[in-house]
Formats: structure tokens, C-alpha cells, sequence
């Protein structure tokens, strides 16, 4: 069983094709404004690589954020028109399952961390046996202070976010951090299709018609444009 699968959330495109067990290819790109040119000729190219048409793949699996609004918009619905156009299962994955799958082998907590700007990060706490990774908490918008306080076990963080946030969380958690490497600070399109594959020999399938981005919250555009009309004002 083929599956193909997209992360768009972050500054990086992730796209691999996995078959079962076996990755079959995973190519990165730099993308932060340019997922709208790159995204579709990356998967063709990378297929032509391996030999395979997209007639071949048996699912499609997308990363649902939280992270670029625009990209995540551009990846779901990419991946929702390949899915109808092939009559093929479409599934949504997490971004922060996602990167807690990319060190999934280590038997800690995790915490992926992403920059949500205005002082807070997007954020998931995880557990890892060794074998496999268990959520432990809601997905979460808040300020990292306050992320910090729920952590009380030594933990590996991760995530984009740390580009701005990996001195604070060293000075107020101490000895309770560790850091994964930053090649795995991004969502790996690898891990996507791990989850994905699971998911999809389970018959866990989401709907084409009703799949949405997991924003965690409205963007910045729109809350503004609330403001205009007044709905942020308390009756």
C-alpha cells in the first residue's frame, strides 16, 4: 500500500512517498513563500523519480497544523483535489504528532514547540516508550511561561519555535531540558506518512468534503476584521 504525503505548515515542504514499512523517497524545500509554485511540481518530480504516477498511490496524507495559514491552506487543498480527482482516502495528521513521530524512538517526554507569535507557541505534551508516542495533553496555544509550568519530567523539546524560545526554555526549566537536533525541529513528510499509513490500514479515514486546517486559533486577519464590526466586544 502506497501513500503520499505533504507537510506545508512550516518554513520547510516536506513530500515522501512511503510503501508499508519502506520510505520510498522524502524531499524538503524551502518554502515559506513559494508553496503555491513549488508544492505540485515537487510531488510530480519526486514520483518520477521512484517511477510511480499518481494513479499508483493509494493515499493521501496532509499535515494539518498548527502553523502557516497560507501554506496549510495551499497543502489541504491540494491534497483534497488529488484525493476526489483519484477517488483515493484522504487523511489529516496533527504537524505537532507530526514532529513528536520524529524522535519517536527516544523514551522521554516531548514537547514540540511553534511560534504563534504575539508571545505564545503552539504546543503538545507526548510521552515515548521507546516504541511509540501517547499524547498527554490538548493541542495548545499559550504563552511558553506558562507551557513550562506544566512540564515537571526531564523532556526533549523540538519545533521551529525554538529559534526563539531555546534560551528561555535552558534558563527557566534547568535541568528538565534536553533538544533534539535541529535537522528534526521540522515536520518530517517520513513521520507524516508513518501515522498516515496506520491510520489508513485501520480504516481511520477522514472526509474529503469536511477536513479542515487545525489553526487553534482565528488568524490575525480575521480578528482584526471582528474588531472592525465589534464582535470582540463583551455584551
Amino acid at each position: 500500500m502506497i501513500v503520499l504525503g505533504i507537510d506545508t505548515s512550516s518554513s520547510r515542504l516536506s513530500i515522501a512517498v512511503r510503501d508499508k514499512d519502506k520510505l520510498l523517497a522524502e524531499r524538503s524545500y524551502l518554502s515559506a513563500s513559494q508553496c503555491s509554485v513549488i508544492l505540485l511540481p515537487g510531488i510530480k518530480n519526486l514520483l518520477r523519480e521512484i517511477g510511480l504516477g499518481l494513479n499508483r498511490i493509494d493515499g493521501f496524507i496532509v499535515g494539518l497544523g498548527p502553523g502557516s495559514f497560507t501554506g496549510l491552506r495551499i497543502g489541504l487543498s491540494t491534497i483534497k483535489a488529488l484525493a476526489f480527482a483519484f477517488s483515493k482516502p484522504i487523511i489529516g495528521i496533527p504537524t505537532l504528532d507530526v514532529l513528536a513521530e520524529n524522535i519517536s524512538p527516544a523514551n522521554n517526554r516531548i514537547c514540540p514547540v511553534l511560534d504563534a507569535r504575539r508571545g505564545e507557541v503552539y504546543s503538545c505534551i507526548y510521552q515515548s516508550n521507546g516504541r511509540q508516542v501517547k499524547r498527554l495533553s490538548e493541542y495548545m496555544v499559550l504563552p511558553i511561561r506558562d507551557l513550562l509550568k506544566m512540564l515537571k519530567f526531564r523532556t526533549v523539546f523540538l519545533g521551529e519555535g525554538l529559534f526563539e524560545y531555546k534560551d528561555l526554555i535552558k534558563k527557566l526549566s534547568k535541568d528538565l531540558s534536553l533538544f533534539a537536533p535541529q535537522e528534526n525541529w521540522f515536520p518530517q513528510a517520513s513521520a507524516l506518512t508513518r501515522l498516515g499509513l496506520a491510520r489508513l490500514l485501520s480504516k481511520d479515514l477522514d472526509s474529503c468534503y469536511d477536513l479542515t486546517p487545525l489553526y487553534l486559533r482565528r488568524s490575525q486577519a480575521e480578528e482584526k476584521y471582528d474588531a472592525r464590526l465589534g464582535r470582540d466586544k463583551p455584551e
